[in-house]
């Protein structure tokens, strides 16, 4: 039962993803695939940034997107 349980998380999902880690490296347990780089991040394309300048009233009120210059 808690093997079928191990197999049925999902290693590409985030808190599944240690949860698994944790069932297969302190416990020994089977996982639906194997887990590359636990401690690498998944950080997407763009990490959008509010400065204090742009909570001045000084801010940039231009439309689209900030080239982060």
């Amino acid at each position: 039962m808690v093997e079928k349980w191990s197999q049925a998380l999902d290693v590409d999902s985030g808190f599944e993803r240690f949860t698994a880690w944790v069932a297969d490296a302190a416990f020994g347990l089977p996982l639906s695939e194997e887990i590359d780089g636990i401690r690498a991040f998944d950080l997407p394309e763009r990490i959008g940034v509010m400065t204090l300048r742009s909570m001045s009233p000084y801010r940039e009120e231009e439309a689209g997107l900030d080239d982060g210059t």
